[in-house]
């Protein structure tokens, strides 16, 4: 399923291609962050409106949000992989991630929670070696990008 591809023209479909998992943040962070850029102007996807699940959609930039619960989804994990290939294939496209309640050495080198979502999918021989390896290079690879870190202060 090819959620991200190189636009053809300059103009993408959308400024902006916000990724998150639902699971833990949706509801307070990424609503706000969605209705901020959303209010200054611009054009943001997010995964519960405007496109069907296989269409195809660009954009100019992706945020990817790293919360406690992103690498519970193997769907967010196989997007992040989409992310990365599309931002090492088209220099225009820009990446910025949010670690949001974790630190990038948790994302990057699997720790806490991610390391408990790893050592599940290790565990139940539903993935290849191949792909949870994939999954991990992805991980790696965008805890070494400059982004923000964010700590919620009334997350307990």
């Amino acid at each position: 399923m090819d959620i991200l591809h190189p636009s053809s023209s300059a103009t993408c479909a959308y400024h902006i291609f916000l990724s998150f998992n639902c699971a833990d943040i949706r509801k307070h962070f990424t609503d706000h962050l969605y209705t901020a850029f959303c209010n200054a102007g611009f054009h943001t996807f997010r995964d519960d409106h405007e496109i069907q699940k296989r269409q195809r959609i660009d954009s100019m930039m992706s945020v990817i949000v790293f919360s406690r619960e992103y690498a519970s989804s193997e769907w967010c994990l196989d997007e992040l992989v989409r992310i990365l290939q599309r931002r090492n294939s088209d220099d225009r496209h820009r990446l910025f991630p949010i670690f949001y309640n974790v630190e990038p050495t948790e994302v990057g080198y699997q720790k806490g929670s991610f390391k408990e979502c790893f050592d599940r999918y290790e565990g139940s021989g539903e993935h290849s070696k191949e792909k949870i390896d994939e999954w991990r290079e992805a991980l790696k690879e965008v805890s070494k990008l400059t982004g923000k870190v964010l700590q919620d202060e009334y997350n307990g």
